[in-house]
């Protein structure tokens, strides 16, 4: 799935970098975008509700929870994100290696962890920035594949230097494309409160190649535009469910060729911005039937 801004808010145009729009999670369960539930043995039928309310006494099978985030994408004057604390400090560091972490601020781009129950205080400050309520969107089924959410669209050909978690920078040229965040997930099968959330930047040229691939005996052509992910930055974290990651742009960002710059900064009629994204993954259950 591609989550991308083009459309839901015209004088904007690709506005989901202002603010996103709330889909809601509970459409997600048989009917949003076409995501089936998870097929689960035969049993009583049970509406779908929050894993917070399932009874501890009959826990819900792993095969019938569905995994969504919700998402929102805030557009901030440059340097209130990578220079100020003031987001930040609401936030903990994200349990993280600390060698990532270096690779993280080294290419622009750094991440904190807030508990559920900050939310409205972070909220707060963000509105304080913006001047403008946050909305979010929803990134449906991450147990099944990751989804993509665009960042940048059609950005032109740019060369960026990526520092890995050694220490060792090397440049890339890379194409005209989009700029995208692949967010998926894990559950912890010991402890469903927690989940295995990751994000990973990601270059979808905009050129594509077609390929021959056979599809149930027979031959045909398929289309794809190529993606490039940076995997050494790759962000993994291990966090309780309703809990927020807000992943944003460092002070490394004001170098031109960074990711934080490439993927977390802009201009919108000629003024500059940075953008901070707010991931909050929650649990559906599927319906039984």
């Amino acid at each position: 799935m591609d989550v991308t801004a083009a459309g839901l808010d015209p004088p904007m145009n690709r506005s989901l970098m202002r603010h996103a729009v709330f889909l809601g999670c509970s459409a997600l369960v048989g009917t949003l975008v076409g995501c089936s539930p998870p097929q689960a043995p035969p049993g009583p039928v049970t509406t779908a509700r929050s894993l917070a309310t399932a009874a501890p006494a009959n826990p819900v099978p792993v095969d019938r929870m569905i995994l969504c985030v919700r998402l929102a994408m805030v557009d901030l004057p440059v340097g209130a994100a990578s220079d100020a604390e003031d987001i930040w400090a609401r936030l903990q560091g994200a349990p993280i290696d600390p060698r990532l972490s270096k690779a993280l601020q080294a290419n622009g781009l750094r991440v904190g962890l807030g508990a559920g129950r900050n939310l409205v205080d972070l909220a707060g400050v963000l509105q304080g920035l913006t001047g403008r309520a946050i909305l979010y969107a929803s990134v449906p089924s991450l147990l099944d594949s990751p989804s993509s959410v665009t960042l940048r669209e059609d950005q032109p050909p740019a060369t960026i230097f990526m520092v890995d978690r050694d220490g060792a920078a090397s440049g890339t040229d890379f194409p005209a494309g989009d700029y995208l965040l692949a967010i998926g997930g894990r559950l912890n099968s010991e402890d469903p409160s927690r989940i295995l959330l990751t994000a990973v930047p990601q270059i979808r040229f905009r050129s594509a190649s077609t390929t021959i691939v056979r599809t149930d005996g027979r031959l045909g052509f398929q289309t794809r535009r190529p993606v490039f992910s940076f995997e050494e930055v790759a962000i993994t974290v291990e966090m309780p469910v309703k809990d927020v990651l807000v992943i944003g742009p460092s002070r490394g960002s004001r170098r031109p060729s960074s990711i934080g710059h490439g993927f977390f900064t802009g201009s919108r009629a000629g003024l500059p911005f940075e953008t901070v994204i707010l991931l909050i993954p929650e649990l559906i259950v599927a319906s039984s039937r």
